[in-house]
């Protein structure tokens, strides 16, 4: 018997199998509940779809919930969630959870941290912009498909966003250059098209830009290299085309990766002023002209 006056549980990669306690619905105390599977076998460890919903329903001073690798087939989040005024974190990996993400988590007040991974969902609504508070949004392998909203602009506070290996189409919104605090952004493995937005420029505190594996078009913008804080970029796998900017010499990039696309000219001899540089990819384009050697002696 767990005592009702529990406000921290920690269930993580144990050796427990079979159904999770009903019980556990009943701490209505708990402040934080970790319910971790393990990764190479999820279901061993289950929460049935009547227990989740009495959880979310009867544990409203919840404000951290992770469910991770556990089996939750069938399942999809209630609308109850709504009730979880003080959840800061929500993380909901490999579930087997199905259906879309309902408004009700977009309007949750203080989320500061959404991470559902690997689960099946729909498309991301302009709800999504509710979520004023949100620092990291990862909605990675989640089947998710249409656009990008615009809303997305609004997440002031984000310094984290990955959605990446869904099925994202149409343009990159420009309203991503009003995330100022935006230190990893990766958009990889989506149907993406367009030109990469000149704005992302604005980007100054950009770290870790992922690109890859889209159908973008166009040049990149010049200045994107040059961000002051920028240590890796990968754009592989486009349809990017003309010359490659300029490098500026205080730029910190360690990695750069952009084959497979359609870009021409010289490679520019500013790359040599690179002094943290230890990757760079540059195959399957359309570069000409005279190759010296200590280009990349730096």
């Amino acid at each position: 018997m767990l005592a009702p006056t529990l406000t921290h549980l920690n269930i993580s990669s144990s050796n427990f199998t079979g159904p999770i306690p009903s019980e556990i619905a009943h701490l209505s105390k708990l402040v934080v509940l970790h319910l971790y599977g393990y990764k190479d076998i999820p279901s061993l460890f289950r929460l049935e779809q009547h227990d989740f919903r009495n959880i979310i329903s009867n544990l409203t001073q919840l404000e951290i919930l992770v469910l991770s690798y556990i089996n939750m087939s069938s399942s999809n989040i209630p609308d109850s969630i709504v009730n979880l005024t003080s959840l800061t974190s929500l993380t909901l990996v490999e579930n087997g959870l199905y259906g879309q993400v309902p408004d009700a988590v977009f309007n949750l007040p203080a989320l500061q941290i959404l991470f559902i991974r690997s689960n099946d969902g729909t498309i991301l609504p302009d709800s999504i912009g509710h979520l004023r508070s949100l620092n990291l949004l990862d909605f990675d392998y989640c089947n998710i498909s249409g656009s990008l909203p615009s809303s997305i602009g609004n997440l002031s506070q984000l310094f984290a966003l990955s959605l990446s290996y869904n099925n994202f189409s149409g343009l990159i919104p420009h309203s991503l250059s009003n995330l100022y605090g935006l230190t990893d952004l990766y958009l990889l493995g989506n149907q993406f098209e367009g030109q990469i937005p000149s704005n992302i420029t604005g980007l100054r505190n950009l770290i870790y830009l992922d690109l890859s594996n889209n159908f973008l078009q166009g040049s990149i913008p010049a200045g994107l290299f040059g961000l002051p804080n920028l240590v890796a970029i990968w754009l592989d796998n486009n349809m990017l085309s003309g010359a490659l900017p300029s490098i500026l010499p205080n730029s910190m990039l360690s990695s750069i990766s952009i084959p497979r696309n359609n870009l021409s000219g010289p490679i520019p001899h500013t790359i040599s002023n690179l002094k943290e540089l230890h990757e760079i990819d540059l195959s399957f384009n359309n570069f000409d002209g005279k190759l010296y050697l200590d280009t990349f002696s730096c």
